[in-house]
């Protein structure tokens, strides 16, 4: 009647990256966890205007070990 309706659902890697960090986040607020905590500082993703981590290694490594993927529905 209408046609088949496809839209393609995406999220950039780093919308992936603040998804993941913002729920790491929320685990240090409940545990204060030192170790996850330093990890945070260093996965940041706030600190600078780029779209980077606050040590831009930690999203490299992020980008290389979960590549850009689309879904398609």
């Amino acid at each position: 009647m209408f046609g088949r309706i496809f839209y393609k659902a995406t999220m950039t890697q780093f919308e992936e990256f603040c998804l993941i960090y913002y729920a790491l986040d929320s685990v240090w607020n409940n545990s204060r966890n030192e170790n996850l905590g330093e990890f945070l500082s260093e996965c940041n993703p706030f600190l600078w205007k780029s779209l980077d981590s606050a040590d831009p290694a930690m999203f490299a490594e992020f980008c290389e070990l979960f590549p850009q993927k689309e879904i398609k529905k």
